[in-house]
């Protein structure tokens, strides 16, 4: 497999410009909706039975899934929602199958519905999944919020590939003594710094003072990438 940098000093200096020493006490919501949203996940996936309603709560918890809510519903039949997200119970044994599970399912194109195969597995055991998804990092375009603290050669990898470079990330961050109990903080560090990097281009490209009440605020970036619309403690 061809070799893999990470940047271990600008992963340092990502987390200190937007996590801060301080992240627990003034990043808690945040964290308290990862948890919230992680909750409301594993409560549908251990659902003996499901209705139309659990189908379309589930798929709003992921982003961009959400957009493709109505077609999602429209073009699998129960059973096909049911089996994919039953097979995130056995994820931590069965990875692959749980990837195997949602690609069988229609109406979304294939990278959305493994991305929501990906967040599906962190979610239901964070501690030890992180969140692979492409808009943290997408190896095969070069992409995401970690393109810069990645060197690697642009190919797509395997879940168990992503992973390993996430682990090591998560690992990385807490030499520099962070101190995290699960990846939620890696997922709200990629979430602020995405949403910093997105605001600060639209800022970039605009130069009028009074539109800039038609931009979300760098929170209101991360609570929507992070699938948390709607959820109790929202405060972005």
């Amino acid at each position: 497999m061809p070799e893999i940098m990470l940047n271990s000093y600008r992963i340092r200096d990502i987390a200190d410009a937007v996590l801060g020493r301080n992240w627990e006490e003034e990043l808690q919501q945040y964290l308290t909706m990862l948890e919230r949203k992680g909750v409301i996940i594993r409560e549908i996936v251990e659902a003996e039975e499901r209705e139309r309603t659990d189908y379309e709560s589930f798929i709003s918890l992921f982003f961009p899934a959400r957009r493709y809510r109505r077609e999602i519903l429209s073009s699998n039949k129960p059973e096909v929602l049911d089996d994919a997200i039953s097979s995130l119970r056995n994820c931590a044994e069965t990875p692959a199958l749980t990837e195997l599970k949602f690609a069988q399912m229609s109406g979304a194109p294939a990278a959305v519905l493994r991305d929501m195969a990906y967040e599906g597995m962190h979610f239901m055991f964070p501690e030890r999944y992180c969140l692979a998804t492409r808009w943290v990092w997408n190896p095969e375009r070069g992409t995401g919020a970690l393109r810069d603290v990645i060197r690697a050669e642009k190919r797509d990898m395997s879940f168990e590939e992503r992973q390993k470079v996430l682990r090591n990330i998560l690992s990385s961050i807490k030499v520099h003594g962070y101190v995290f109990r699960d990846s939620f903080p890696l997922d709200l560090m990629c979430a602020l710094y995405y949403s910093q990097e997105v605001i600060g281009a639209k800022d970039h490209s605009m130069n009028a003072g009074g539109m800039e009440a038609l931009f979300p605020s760098h929170g209101a970036v991360s609570v929507m990438i992070l699938g948390l619309r709607g959820l109790k403690y929202a405060n972005p």
